[in-house]
C-alpha cells in the first residue's frame, strides 16, 4: 500500500496522474480541516490530523497589461467592430474591470466633467448567471 503524502498528491493526485493546483489542494485541506475539527468537537477523535498539515500558498496570477504596441494591435484587429473597439479603449483609458465596464450606464458618465463613475459590476453567480452588484 502506498503511503499518502501531500507532496505526492500535489505532484500526481489529479485526474490521469496530473499535478493538482495549489488552490485545489488548499480547498481539499479546508474541507478536511473542517471535518476533522467537527470530529474533535464530537469527541470522535482526540486531535485533528489536519492541524499539522500546511497547505501550499496560493499564487495570484501575475497580471501584465498589454504594451502600447499590443494595445494598438488589438485596436487595429477590432477596428471593424466599433462597439468592441470602444470597449477596449475605455478599458485601457480607465483601468476599469470587465464587470465594471459591462455594468456602465449613461448616468455613470458625465461628459461635461469628463468623468466616469463605476458604481456597479456584473458578476457571475453560480446557479444564477450574471448578476449586477454594487461596487
Amino acid at each position: 500500500m502506498d503511503h499518502y503524502t501531500g507532496v505526492s498528491a500535489r505532484a500526481s493526485g489529479g485526474q490521469g496522474g496530473r499535478p493538482l493546483a495549489a488552490n485545489t489542494v488548499r480547498g481539499v485541506h479546508a474541507i478536511l480541516h473542517a471535518g476533522f475539527a467537527q470530529a474533535v468537537r464530537w469527541d470522535v477523535i482526540a486531535s485533528s490530523p489536519a492541524d499539522s498539515a500546511s497547505p501550499p500558498a496560493s499564487r495570484k496570477p501575475k497580471i501584465e497589461p498589454p504594451t502600447p504596441d499590443g494595445l494598438s494591435d488589438a485596436l487595429a484587429a477590432v477596428g471593424s467592430d466599433p462597439p468592441l473597439a470602444l470597449f477596449l479603449r475605455l478599458a485601457a483609458m480607465t483601468g476599469g474591470r470587465r464587470g465594471q465596464l459591462c455594468a456602465l450606464r449613461w448616468t455613470d458618465i458625465d461628459l461635461e466633467a469628463a468623468t466616469i463613475t463605476f458604481a456597479r459590476a456584473v458578476v457571475d453567480v453560480a446557479g444564477e448567471g450574471p448578476v449586477e452588484k454594487s461596487t
